[in-house]
């Protein structure tokens, strides 16, 4: 008898579920707005956002102020170096894009003294081809000259110009090119600033 009363009371189970099926999610639904952290506890998903939440607050991003900036010295020497390879670092050392504290809008960055500015290389025929453009504002007042020229006759505005291209275009760009230093040969006159800065690095 057990075995014969088992089906039809599963069949008559099943017809009830699938008549109120609706009625029966619409209540779930409705409990689920009503009473939504009854609903995620539940299931386990409040305890993973709060882990998340307590993860977010321990992961907050430090912004620096200008009381707590601390410049540096560096003396980068771009003998037999690649233009641009150079560049990029002395840009990287004036913005301080290297330091931990580093804040886009706000001038964290160090002073560079460059020296050999004279003896840079750079890869391929631009040293013939590639060309350094300026107007003086009048008609015919477009001048050209070749880097191998420019190199000669003012070879730290090679350094600027390249290291120019790679700084914010605004006036946090043009603060940070002033504490650019660049000398032709190896001689400079900051060699106090240089010596103060390893002083500071080995405290």
């Amino acid at each position: 008898m057990v075995s014969e009363v088992e089906p039809s009371l599963q069949c008559a189970c099943q017809a009830i579920l699938y008549k109120h099926s609706e009625s029966i999610f619409s209540i779930i639904a409705y409990f689920i707005v009503r009473y939504p952290i009854f609903f995620l506890t539940w299931t386990g998903i409040y305890a993973k956002l709060r882990t998340l939440r307590k993860v977010r607050k321990s992961m907050k991003t430090p912004f620096i102020k200008k009381t707590d900036i601390k410049r540096q010295w560096h003396l980068v020497d771009v003998k037999d170096r690649i233009l641009g390879r150079a560049a990029t670092e002395i840009a990287s050392l004036l913005t301080g894009k290297l330091k931990t504290s580093y804040t886009p809008h706000v001038d964290n960055g160090d002073a560079v003294v460059v020296v050999n500015a004279s003896k840079i290389r750079v890869s391929g025929k631009k040293m013939k081809k590639k060309r350094y453009k300026r107007y003086s504002g009048y008609p015919s007042g477009l001048s050209e000259e070749p880097l191998e020229h420019l190199l000669k006759r003012k070879p730290g505005d090679v350094i600027i110009h390249a290291v120019k291209g790679m700084l914010p275009k605004s006036k946090l760009g043009s603060q940070m090119l002033k504490r650019l230093k660049v000398y032709s040969d190896d001689k400079h006159p900051h060699a106090a600033q240089l010596a103060g800065a390893e002083k500071k690095k080995e405290k």
